[in-house]
């Protein structure tokens, strides 16, 4: 898939590609969208068995998280470049959808926790949703990172050096009347707007 593009390969290839019959394939990935969520659900399980932030304030721990992210991400980036449409599309196969809520969980789950075991972690619900927005700016670097027509990347190794900057002013800014009520507020509109409700929470 990486080598043809997504939009050139086909079921059949991926199955001769991977020694199995067409059928066989099909029985367990309808489409090439499924191949691809799975390629994402094992991705996010390693992402998250690998990445252990270091001891210290939370901005390093994030930061550790997400270049973590990345380096998991790295060998596979020419497949998931070509499909970055599935991923962050809103029908039932995207990263958004309550079908694979599962693997988002999981990802944002590392750095909810980079957050929580920081040396300088929020109290209380706090360090949630600072983790939630964390990982909202993760995703945001992939995604640069994906798109990145740069020698080598460089411009989102430059990006992630800006993020770095940006978290120690965030820390700051934190410190400031009502700026926890602002964060918490953008994280409640970001999750309705990207986050469809599960079956057991729209009951």
């Amino acid at each position: 898939m990486a080598s043809e593009g997504y939009g050139g390969t086909t079921l059949r290839a991926i199955a001769a590609r991977a020694g199995v019959s067409h059928a066989l394939l099909y029985r367990y990935f309808p489409s090439k969208g499924a191949v691809v969520l799975a390629l994402y659900e094992r991705l996010s399980a390693d992402f998250a068995r690998r990445t252990t932030p270091p001891k210290g304030r939370w901005r390093t721990r994030a930061l550790h998280a997400l270049r973590g992210s990345l380096e998991t991400l790295a060998p596979h980036r020419e497949t998931l470049r070509g499909a970055q449409s599935v991923l962050v599309s809103a029908g039932e196969g995207g990263i958004f959808a309550p079908g694979t809520r599962f693997s988002l969980e999981r990802v944002r789950g590392v750095f909810v926790d980079a957050v929580s075991g920081a040396t300088d972690a929020p109290k209380g619900a706090r360090a949630a949703t600072l983790g939630r927005l964390l990982y909202l700016v993760h995703l945001g670097v992939i995604l640069v990172w994906l798109l990145d027509r740069s020698s080598g990347q460089r411009a989102t190794a430059g990006l992630l050096a800006v993020v770095g900057t940006a978290l120690t002013l965030a820390a700051a800014a934190l410190k400031l009347p009502g700026a926890w009520s602002l964060a918490g507020k953008v994280d409640a509109l970001l999750e309705e707007a990207l986050l469809e409700p599960t079956s057991a929470e729209a009951s």
